[in-house]
């Protein structure tokens, strides 16, 4: 049977629709759900108190059933995630290096909030405020005269991960810099 000829009538809005409208089930006879994606959407929505009750409560009762379930598809899908997951970094480097930011700066005890990195960046009007040189952005990391984040009170002082603290610079610069506060 063919999800994009077959059809179904749902049972909320009485519309035929084809099959592929319809999320799948494995206990109904036809392998999909009595209501199509909108109805059910309306439906979980008006129901999300016992929605969640319900999860909650099948959570806990299933904890070992569902870390077993996990670890076996983890065990088969490793290499899969790991490739999934190296590549989003690899596109999303800039909320990956904000993250780790926000994590470092919670650790050190210190106020941390999202910051827009595009602001800083335009803030900085694209020099380093270390050597006062131009930054190109287009260089990769960790080339030494890349673009990199820097905290001007550093984490480890009591600096806060805020845009106000924060300053784009050349990697070197950065290094050399490390946790000091400078004299400009």
């Amino acid at each position: 049977m063919d999800n994009l000829t077959a059809s179904k009538i749902c049972s909320k809005c009485r519309v035929d629709k084809t099959l592929a409208e319809f999320n799948k089930q494995a206990k109904s006879k036809d392998g999909h759900e009595y209501y199509c994606r909108p109805c059910k959407r309306e439906y979980v929505a008006s129901n999300k108190k016992r929605y969640s009750a319900y999860s909650q409560k099948w959570h806990a009762e299933n904890a070992e059933r569902k870390a077993k379930l996990q670890r076996a598809w983890v065990g088969a899908n490793s290499q899969s995630k790991a490739e999934w997951q190296s590549k989003w970094k690899s596109d999303n480097a800039e909320r990956v290096r904000e993250y780790h930011n926000r994590r470092r700066a919670l650790i050190a005890g210190t106020r941390a909030e999202v910051v827009d990195l595009g602001a800083v960046w335009e803030q900085s009007q694209a020099a380093c405020y270390i050597c006062c040189e131009i930054i190109d952005a287009d260089l990769p990391h960790p080339d030494r005269m890349s673009k990199s984040l820097d905290h001007i009170i550093p984490l480890s002082r009591g600096g806060l991960h805020v845009a106000e603290n924060l300053a784009y610079v050349h990697l070197i610069c950065n290094q050399r810099k490390n946790a000091r506060l400078l004299d400009l």
